[in-house]
């Protein structure tokens, strides 16, 4: 008969945190009565004394037990970042009345409640703890309104007295107008109402024109009115008028006609668009005479590159500058400040240069290697490679013809070389491929071509089952040739060829 062998005790200590060490001591005595449970009340802990299987058992045991009850009310102290504890805790109590909040310092509460409710005691506090946003400046704009005919304190005064937002200072025969962009435009309308002079006062007006000559304008306006004095500054189509408010307020509302928009000057009655005419906004549109309208509505290439180039050259002088080339046209619409425009056409002008036209007769002859060999087209790429039938200058110390290279001499003239050619024509030594004519303008590329047009018929055969295809192509036979000549300031005309 065999004896089981002896199973050896151990004796390990379990910490409790949510229960009594008593109540955990009863729990386990009733499941595992074989172990010896020992309570430590100061420690709150529980002496077991049992197999290593039992202790497994109890730790189970123990981790289900030790947990606290989530409806227990908890105790948590909460920090404050901005906002003083004793008005936050006041608040808050409003909030929760049930929930205990206690002030644990200048920037601490206490806080005792259930923990749904501690939950949102948290996110209330987040809330209330959190720094007020900022609000946005609200916007400001300023202004300046002459006055010609009122007295200007008693215009400011009385703009201040009908809009309490807006601040009106007096500076010589004007006033400076800020506050709010709404408050601006009507207390703009009202000084312009409170400066209208008396029916037969004369005063002198401006008037800046967008869209029609000054000069044009300004014959209307004498017709019209012959005791007004006109005066037209061309250069930055405007008109000075010195006339009666009657007279004024007539040649106002004509000229707005006239150029399509609201037109007015420094204080115009009744006019509350216009514009000064000295400083501001002009149009004036420049036809150039060198570029060549765009193909399918497109903007004209060289008008593009102007109009490029001046933006970039007057970027920093003339900021206000702007330049557009509409489809399909030769123009550039010029917008800015008069002294921004005067420069972009003074440079315009001189970008604006036409280039001449090059006729070129070309002839492509074929020759045989023998002949061409015998003309000197054939000379070792070791030499030189660019053929020019140009004459080299004389040597200036022996008066003998240059050389080209420091290898032979080369007096032959293109008048010589053309009628060397013509004769091998005559012998049936060369053939006349094509002769044609090319017009071109100086630095813009032209094409040739000298051949004809091979069709080949081809056949595809698949694999089995499957039909035999036949297609045409086409083949350019003959030389191709890319041809730009450019015009020197002497007039000399340099031509380059490129094969294709």
């Amino acid at each position: 008969m065999q004896s089981q062998p002896r199973v050896q005790s151990q004796a390990v200590v379990f910490a409790l945190h949510a229960i009594s060490a008593s109540r955990a001591a009863a729990v386990l005595h009733g499941l595992y009565p074989h172990a010896r449970v020992r309570v430590d009340s100061a420690a709150n802990a529980v002496v077991v004394v049992a197999d290593a299987r039992d202790l497994d058992a109890m730790r189970a045991v123990i981790s289900g037990i030790d947990v606290r009850d989530p409806r227990a009310v908890r105790a948590e102290v909460l920090p404050l970042d901005h906002g003083r504890a004793a008005t936050v805790a006041a608040q808050l109590r409003r909030v929760f009345p049930h929930a205990s909040i206690a002030v644990a310092g200048a920037k601490k509460l206490l806080v005792r409640a259930d923990p749904h409710a501690l939950t949102e005691v948290e996110s209330v506090l987040h809330g209330l703890d959190s720094v007020a946003a900022t609000p946005a400046p609200a916007p400001v704009a300023a202004t300046a309104v002459r006055v010609l005919a009122a007295n200007p304190r008693d215009v400011a005064r009385a703009v201040e007295r009908a809009y309490p937002r807006v601040r009106a200072l007096v500076s010589g025969g004007s006033i400076l107008l800020r506050g709010a962009p709404e408050d601006i435009s009507a207390a703009q309308a009202l000084a312009h109402q409170l400066d209208r002079p008396a029916g037969m006062t004369r005063y002198t007006q401006i008037y800046r024109l967008h869209a029609v000559a000054a000069s044009s304008v300004g014959a209307l306006v004498r017709q019209a009115f012959p005791h007004a004095r006109v005066v037209v500054d061309a250069s930055l189509n405007a008109l000075s008028v010195t006339a009666s408010a009657q007279d004024q307020q007539r040649i106002a509302t004509g000229i707005a006609q006239l150029d399509g928009q609201t037109s007015g000057g420094f204080g115009a009655p009744g006019l509350r668009g216009a514009t000064p005419a000295y400083g501001g906004g002009n149009v004036a549109v420049v036809t150039l005479d060198a570029a060549m309208p765009g193909l399918n509505d497109a903007p004209s290439t060289s008008a593009s590159d102007i109009a490029s180039a001046v933006q970039q050259a007057l970027g920093t002088l003339a900021p206000d500058l702007h330049l557009a080339v509409p489809q399909n046209s030769n123009q550039i619409v010029l917008t800015g400040d008069p002294s921004s425009i005067a420069m972009a056409k003074s440079l315009i002008a001189k970008l604006d240069a036409p280039k001449p036209l090059v006729e070129l007769d070309t002839e492509v002859l074929e020759v045989d290697e023998n002949v061409a060999r015998n003309l000197g087209l054939t000379i070792s790429p070791a030499v030189f490679s660019t053929y020019t039938e140009m004459t080299p200058p004389s040597d200036p110390t022996t008066g003998q013809p240059g050389r080209l290279g420091g290898v032979q001499a080369l007096t032959r003239t293109p008048l010589q070389f053309t009628a060397t050619l013509n004769a091998l024509v005559q012998d049936g030594n060369a053939r006349v491929l094509a002769d044609p004519r090319i017009a071109t303008l100086s630095g813009r590329t032209a094409s040739i071509h000298a051949g004809d047009q091979i069709s080949i018929l081809t056949q595809t055969s698949g694999s089995i089952g499957t039909p035999v295809t036949q297609q045409l192509q086409t083949f350019n036979t003959g030389v191709s040739l890319d041809i730009t000549p450019i015009v020197g300031p002497t007039g000399l005309i340099t031509v380059a060829l490129h094969p294709v």
